[in-house]
């Protein structure tokens, strides 16, 4: 079936390229109709322009943006030319300039883009001459008007012929020398303000005339009597004090402190001669050093300080060092009821790690793991007791010892007697005696060799021993 595709175009947009407008439907594989739209635009002349109660022409849902009135695409540029004469009476010339441009809105975004502003030229202008005076300018230019000219204002005056005399400051109490001289300049008939300035360091004598007409001619000097001047000022310094207080881990406080002292200085404005005050006192406040646990500061105390314009600006630097710590080295005996063997002293400083050193005294084995190292605490730190027993050392028969021979584990100290060769070793004898009819007697004799182990306790010196071993006889017939 072919139906109509009543394809409608929304407000604002127009079509971009073309679009069918019947649409014939196949058994299958029929394809959407894609309609390309770009925005619709509107060009805003200057002689036209529209307002937001306008609205715009193909998108009538919609009122025309700001941006399109009377006064964004028309500009008058003015330039006013005002000519002063002699006695005051103003003339003015007025010249204008119309600059237009035109505006094109986007009918779907309301965007306004403009177009570029017209240009145009102010006239030149003749300026009327006047007898006796100048013309402070004797033609004003053509000039170039854009959209960037200004309303602007030119104004021309007329000035008389110059006239000047001089100003004379005389130092009364150098004999009448002269300071200086300025210059007053002004025009025939006009009434000036002297502008008289006295010079640095000088006050006048008597008064001083403040205004002065010139005349067509033979214009008189001004004379201006001055004497020194005494002036009294005040001087300020500020003297500083920094305490940087340095924690153990090496953070650094600083502690800005400052005083101001002043003095008065009096001096003599000519001849440069100055005399001084005595300086004030300030005090620079005391400090208390903040304590940390474990550690000892270089000094607990900043003191209070007096001090004045001689002062030197100074640094205090305060440091912690870690305090002395120390513990015990307990070494008990296990097998004697923990009683002490010795006791030995660790020292070191607050979080400071050192070596315990650990040493077992001889004739002694460790009874559990000790430890290699020890870290100070600022306080608490707690005494290491290490837990020992008896080493035993065990006599074989075939290996005895006698009281001249040194322990194995303590070789300060000889084996005890009851480990030689008769306390682990031992022969028993069996004599059998035949005597036969005529009284003459034979001997057979047995022996058995029984032996056993001695253990030594090498702190005590204490024996105990081992079973003995066993044997027997053998049997024996008789002739």
């Amino acid at each position: 079936q072919t139906v109509k595709t009543n394809i409608n175009i929304p407000d604002g947009y127009v079509i971009e390229g073309n679009v069918p407008n019947d649409y014939t439907f196949k058994a299958s594989g029929n394809t959407d109709i894609t309609v390309k739209l770009k925005h619709g635009t509107t060009t805003v002349t200057p002689d036209k322009p529209k307002t937001t109660g306008d609205k715009l022409p193909d998108n009538p849902s919609k009122n025309y943006p700001s941006g399109v009135a009377e006064n964004d695409l028309n500009k008058t540029v003015t330039r006013t030319i005002k000519i002063t004469d002699p006695q005051g009476k103003v003339t003015t010339e007025t010249q204008t300039v119309h600059l237009t441009r035109t505006a094109t809105v986007d009918e779907v975004t309301g965007k306004v883009t403009y177009g570029d502003w017209t240009t145009g030229s102010f006239d030149s202008y003749d300026v009327p001459s006047v007898e006796g005076y100048t013309a402070s300018q004797d033609k004003v230019d053509t000039d170039k008007v854009t959209s960037d000219t200004q309303n602007s204002e030119v104004n021309i005056s007329y000035t008389a012929n110059p006239q000047s005399i001089k100003i004379n400051y005389i130092d009364d109490d150098k004999g009448g020398a002269t300071v200086k001289s300025d210059a007053l300049n002004g025009k025939t008939d006009e009434t000036v303000k002297t502008g008289i300035t006295i010079p640095e360091n000088y006050t006048v004598v008597g008064t001083t005339l403040s205004e002065y007409t010139f005349k067509a001619k033979d214009n008189a000097d001004i004379t201006v009597h001055l004497k020194h001047v005494i002036n009294t000022t005040s001087e300020e310094k500020t003297i500083t004090r920094t305490i940087k207080v340095t924690n153990p881990n090496g953070g650094v406080m600083t502690i800005p402190q400052s005083a101001k002292s002043t003095r008065t200085v009096s001096t003599d404005k000519v001849t440069g001669e100055v005399t001084y005050g005595d300086w004030s006192k300030a005090t620079l406040d005391g400090y208390d050093v903040p304590g940390i646990e474990g550690y000892t500061a270089s000094q607990s105390k900043v003191d209070e300080t007096i001090v004045d314009g001689n002062s030197k600006d100074s640094e205090i630097n305060i440091s912690y060092t870690a305090n002395d710590q120390s513990i015990k080295l307990n070494y008990v005996d296990s097998d004697n009821n923990d009683s002490i063997v010795k006791s030995d002293t660790l020292n070191g400083k607050t979080n400071q790690t050192v070596k315990t050193g650990i040493s077992i005294p001889d004739g002694y084995v460790v009874e559990e793991n000790v430890p290699t190292d020890y870290t100070f605490k600022a306080t608490g730190n707690a005494d290491i007791t290490v837990h020992l027993t008896h080493n035993k050392v065990t006599v074989a028969p075939d290996n005895p010892k006698t009281t001249n021979d040194k322990l194995p584990d303590n070789p300060s100290k000889n084996y005890p007697s009851g480990v030689d060769q008769n306390d682990l070793n031992k022969t028993v004898t069996r004599t059998i005696k035949i005597t036969d009819s005529q009284g003459k007697v034979t001997t057979e004799t047995q022996t058995v060799h029984l032996t056993r182990n001695a253990t030594v306790d090498e702190v005590t010196g204490e024996v105990t021993y081992g079973d003995w071993t066993t044997g027997s006889f053998d049997s024996y017939d008789v002739p």
